[in-house]
Order: C-alpha cells, then sequence, then structure tokens
C-alpha cells in the first residue's frame, strides 16, 4: 500500500487507503467507505481543519491517527455525529492515550513488534444503543456514552478494568489504543522505515495540543 514519504503531508485519499487496508474494505465498498470518512469530517470532526480555499485538505500522523479511531467507534455502533461529539467531549483524555503508546512503540523493533505484547492504552465505554429506550438514570442532557468514556492503562489500572467489567457494568466497550497506534506505523513500514517518522510526528503533533491555550482547545 503506497504512502507519501512524510507522514505529516498525507491527503485524504491517503488517510482512506491507510484506514481501507487496516479494516480490509473490499475494493467494491471503498465508495462507501470514503462517503462515511468524509461524513465525518462534514459533521466537525475534531483537530482537522479542513482545506482552504484554492488548496485541498492535508492530514497528520495525529488526524490520521484520530480519524482511524472514529473509525473504531462507528465499528462499535455510534453514528458519525454521535463519534464526533464523544471526540470533542474527551479530547484531552484521547489525547493522554494516544501519547501513551508512542514510547513504548519507539523502544519496541518492527520485529520484536509480531512477538511483544505492549502494555495496551484503552478506551473505555457503554455504547449503550438502547439509551433513548432505559428508564432515566441520567438527566435528560447527559449523554450516558459519554458519562461512561474512560482511559484505563493496562499496567497500571487492572483493578479499574476489572470494576468495569463486574456485575453490575457487564458492558463495556474496549479500544485497544496501542494496538491501534501501532498497525497505523506498521503502515509507513511497508513504504521502507518510517515506521519512527510516523511516531516522531505523532508525537510531535501530541506536545503542540498539549500546549495549546484553553481557546484554542475549545475551538481545535
Amino acid at each position: 500500500m503506497p504512502v507519501p514519504m512524510h507522514p505529516s503531508e498525507l491527503s485524504f485519499g491517503d488517510v482512506e487507503a491507510i484506514l481501507a487496508d487496516i479494516h480490509n474494505i473490499a475494493s467494491s465498498k471503498r465508495t462507501a467507505f470514503q462517503a462515511r470518512l468524509k461524513n465525518m469530517i462534514r459533521v466537525g470532526f475534531p483537530g482537522y481543519s479542513g482545506a482552504g480555499r484554492g488548496r485541498r485538505g492535508k492530514f497528520g500522523a495525529l488526524e490520521l491517527t484520530t480519524m482511524a479511531l472514529g473509525v473504531e467507534f462507528s465499528q462499535l455502533g455510534l453514528v458519525p455525529s454521535h463519534v464526533v461529539k464523544i471526540m470533542i467531549d474527551h479530547w484531552s483524555t484521547i489525547m493522554l492515550s494516544i501519547g501513551r503508546t508512542i514510547a513504548d512503540n519507539l523502544s519496541t523493533s518492527q520485529i520484536e513488534l509480531a512477538d511483544e505484547a505492549m502494555p495496551p492504552s484503552l478506551l473505555l465505554f457503554d455504547p449503550a444503543a438502547l439509551w433513548p429506550l432505559m428508564d432515566d438514570v441520567l438527566p435528560n442532557d447527559v449523554d450516558y456514552t459519554s458519562a461512561s468514556f474512560e482511559h484505563v492503562f493496562w499496567e497500571f489500572d487492572v483493578q479499574a478494568f476489572q470494576e468495569r467489567t463486574s456485575v453490575s457494568r457487564y458492558r463495556t466497550a474496549v479500544i485497544n489504543v496501542t494496538a491501534l497506534v501501532t498497525r497505523l506505523a506498521m503502515a509507513f513500514s511497508e513504504q521502507g522505515d518510517l515506521r519512527q517518522g510516523f511516531l516522531w510526528e505523532l508525537g510531535n503533533a501530541l506536545y503542540r495540543q498539549f500546549n495549546k491555550s484553553d481557546h484554542e482547545k475549545e475551538t481545535f
């Protein structure tokens, strides 16, 4: 799968090709998959400013990663507008979950990746697709899925994960952010050893995010 030489200069087509490969999208369904990605962008996908007049939009390593997370949310049943809301509501938590994956990825060789399981950085939430039919357990203006959203780092938070899978909380969706970032990084290795370049670019983008002013964070 061809990708550009620099992970900060990705086109929409590059992003779609990488994500289609990860999700094994059939060739005959690529147009429908592209439409879903464009719909997420159209409803206000966070962190992506889009194309200005006279130029094409560009994606960097962070935009690719958050778009990949958006697809994972979609795989778990969330519609695009809900995906965008969850990601805006928990942007800092999502940035933290991505950041926890980078150091382990950089210190693990491409060969070791096949055999070594890194401590996962996990996003947990209750999709609660039947929430509109449920008795009110939260105020009407509170999003049930958003209220249940949590980041867990397996190496330190095993107890928190166990609590999320107890008898009283038996339904939890899990996204392994570490595995997702690793798979994205490996996509760049297929065209030469650009894996570390992707990870460095992702780390720099996260650093810029964490150092934005509060106003900038609110407006993305």
